[in-house]
């Protein structure tokens, strides 16, 4: 009954085309930004804005037009999307969590895009940029409100690069440390919309440029992973493990070299099994080492109910430091060599000298001979 009506409708006011419709959710997404000062853009909080409805609009529309389309090609809406500066105002906007509680929801949409368009967005090359500086975000701070929604989108561009392993170059920067990955966004973006003032946009850029500059990386995808090794989440943790004995993994000279000498990942290991095997107390009964079976994808599942009359002084944290050196076995198994053997050469005689100058105490022997 209803059909006549919209047949009457759409003859009086024709649908609006897909990228004129993505177009003006963009302008009005730019409009907030552009009406407000930097002390009111860091004041009012996103749920009282209608930023959240535009983006929601905008990816309905890339959707929709994908499943119209029906191929893999690049779309109007998507190219428009890709090229003219959206993803890199996005991550500015990120970073600089303006207005508060945006954060969440910039990363989610990153994440739809890698999750839901088929267009390959790793090989278009104005996406590097924007997903360099995304994951340069994630390395900045610790236990983030955030940490789910970052290492989903860290996941998701790991599983990427696992399935083509030369997609690992996007994360491998060519000139020093933050200069490509953080470059100016000003510069470039007034062509995002000539009608719209990007003043307050291009401010927030600037600072984001300053302070994604100080991230020291030749590896940002292995360098945001690490950022996450000591979650209080252990079930994100053991997400990140896993990602990085992934990344490790990649058949790639390059990034194994980046991994090895440009990012935290010899010094995390060393500085995390030192401080796991400190954290076991000198009464623990060394004895009650060799009960434990541990293994560090099912590490977290020790400390729950089931095993509470297993307990005894220092076993959660003998749980996470044999857990953990289950996960460095592992993480050298499934290396690239050059990964694996600067681990096994750095942690190895780490472990040697830690268990030898503790052999007054028993579990330092105890664990020796376990690790061994």
């Amino acid at each position: 009954t209803l059909f006549p009506y919209t047949t009457l409708f759409r003859s009086v006011a024709p649908d609006v085309e897909p990228l004129h419709d993505l177009q003006h959710h963009w302008a009005k997404f730019l409009e907030y930004y552009s009406s407000r000062s930097l002390l009111q853009l860091k004041a009012e909080p996103v749920e009282e804005t209608l930023l959240t409805f535009h983006l929601n609009k905008i990816l309905s529309i890339l959707v929709t037009e994908q499943e119209e389309e029906n191929c893999d090609l690049l779309s109007p809406c998507l190219e428009f999307f890709l090229h003219q500066d959206v993803l890199n105002i996005l991550v500015a906007l990120c970073q600089a969590d303006s207005p508060p509680g945006i954060r969440p929801y910039i990363f989610k949409v990153f994440i739809f895009l890698l999750h839901q368009v088929k267009y390959p967005l790793l090989y278009e090359t104005a996406c590097h940029l924007p997903l360099c500086r995304l994951t340069l975000v994630c390395s900045l701070t610790k236990a983030s409100p955030t940490e789910s929604q970052e290492i989903e989108f860290l996941s998701l561009l790991c599983d990427k690069v696992k399935a083509e392993p030369h997609l690992v170059q996007v994360f491998l920067p060519e000139e020093k440390s933050g200069s490509t990955a953080a470059s100016n966004l000003s510069s470039r973006s007034s062509r995002s919309s000539s009608m719209v003032n990007l003043e307050q946009i291009q401010t927030l850029a600037i600072n984001v440029k300053q302070i994604l500059e100080s991230v020291e990386s030749r590896h940002y995808l292995g360098t945001a992973l690490l950022n996450y090794l000591d979650s209080s989440d252990y079930c994100l943790t053991c997400r990140v493990m896993q990602n990085i004995i992934n990344l490790a993994g990649v058949d790639s000279d390059e990034s194994a070299s980046a991994l090895v000498f440009g990012s935290p990942l010899i010094l995390q290991l060393v500085n995390r099994t030192k401080q796991l095997f400190k954290n076991i107390p000198e009464d623990v009964e060394a004895g009650r080492i060799e009960e434990l079976e541990v293994n560090w994808i099912q590490a977290h599942k020790l400390h729950s109910q089931e095993f509470s009359e297993d307990a005894f002084s220092g076993r959660t944290e003998l749980i996470s430091f044999l857990s953990f050196l289950d996960f460095i076995d592992n993480l050298v198994d499934g290396s690239h060599e050059l990964v694996g053997s600067s681990i096994a050469s750095s942690v190895g005689p780490l472990l040697v000298e830690t268990f030898r100058r503790s052999e007054e105490r028993r579990v330092g022997k105890e664990c020796r001979s376990r690790w061994s």
